[in-house]
């Protein structure tokens, strides 16, 4: 997606400061279970088609999960398990880091839309659009439903997903 809107801003659309938040559904359950939510109350309450949805459920609740951390390894909580972004950090992002300059990269582990959905490591890409406001454009991650609809427990899919004609509207000035 990063090399694509680099494209893109050469054919009139406006995507600035692009930000990659990866995070992974183990640990966020782990935090919300530490915090004493759980996930059938954030199931009925967080739509991942309502922006903000993640942050208004948390706040309404006194509950602060970390939203951008650097290195899960040093930044997150004692039993929580990181061993999982901690490997990603080395072995993807940080040279991702040197060759897309202009991105931001980090783990959101306050991000609730999608939990119900992807298993695992999951990532979202936003851009600041022409009016300001940053919109996530780009969503993916590890699903099981695969492998629950073929009774395969070795089944495995990586979904991705942009919003190519919300892109048109809001990217191009």
């Amino acid at each position: 997606m990063l090399w694509s809107q680099r494209a893109l801003n050469d054919r009139g659309f406006s995507f600035r400061q692009p930000l990659v938040e990866i995070s992974d559904t183990a640990v966020v359950e782990a935090l919300l279970g530490a915090s004493g939510i759980g996930l059938q109350e954030m199931r009925q309450s967080v739509r991942a088609h309502v922006l903000g949805g993640s942050e208004r459920f948390l706040a309404e609740r006194g509950v602060r999960l970390p939203a951008a951390i650097d290195d899960p390894e040093r930044e997150l909580p004692a039993g929580i398990p990181h061993f999982r972004l901690a490997r990603l950090k080395t072995e993807l992002i940080d040279k991702l880091r040197g060759e897309f300059p202009d991105a931001q990269f980090r783990f959101n582990l306050a991000r609730l839309e999608g939990l119900s959905y992807y298993r695992g490591v999951c990532l979202r890409i936003s851009s600041m659009a022409p009016d300001g406001n940053r919109y996530p454009i780009t969503d993916g991650g590890s699903t099981d439903w695969t492998a629950r609809l073929l009774e395969n427990r070795k089944e495995r899919l990586l979904a991705t997903g942009i919003g190519s004609e919300f892109a048109c509207v809001k990217y191009r000035p």
